[in-house]
């Protein structure tokens, strides 16, 4: 069965909303004030993909660096939509909009424990550019800096 993607451009409510169904994101903190302040006054862009007409994933990026790249910030797939091509259109749909914009890279961050969506990104076009060590953590939490050119 074949089922449409539908990206659109949203609202922080409705991505923190979906946030809260990804059972990998115990992440309390994660509230629209959150990400207020986190993305600040920079551009930014907040997209929801619907299959059906439902809610199936979110994706939030913006302007952190300020150099010319974009920063997607955080992004997920609700489990009953994944291997549908819900994170693809996502971020195809941001690679677009970032172009028209002028970005030339998209960058981003995550956990080195989280290997299936490391992999996806380096079949994606992503590389690797640093690892973050935070603190005492182990190697799983390590954040692995990644990005794309446009």
């Amino acid at each position: 069965m074949n089922m449409d993607v539908v990206i659109k451009e949203s609202t922080l409510d409705e991505a923190v909303s979906l946030n809260k169904q990804i059972p990998e994101f115990d992440e309390p903190h994660f509230t629209k004030v959150y990400c207020e302040q986190k993305c600040g006054t920079k551009e930014k862009l907040v997209l929801i993909a619907e299959i059906d007409k439902k809610p199936a994933g979110y994706l939030i990026g913006f302007d952190r660096y300020s150099d010319g790249s974009f920063y997607c910030w955080m992004a997920g797939v609700l489990p009953a939509y994944r291997k549908k091509g819900v994170l693809k259109a996502l971020m195809q749909y941001q690679d677009v909009w970032a172009k028209k914009k002028e970005y030339t890279c998209i960058r981003l961050k995550t956990r080195n424990k989280r290997r299936e969506i490391l992999a996806y990104l380096v079949k994606y076009g992503f590389s690797f550019v640093r690892v973050i060590k935070k603190g005492h953590d182990h190697a799983d939490e390590y954040r692995i800096g990644m990005e794309k050119k446009l």
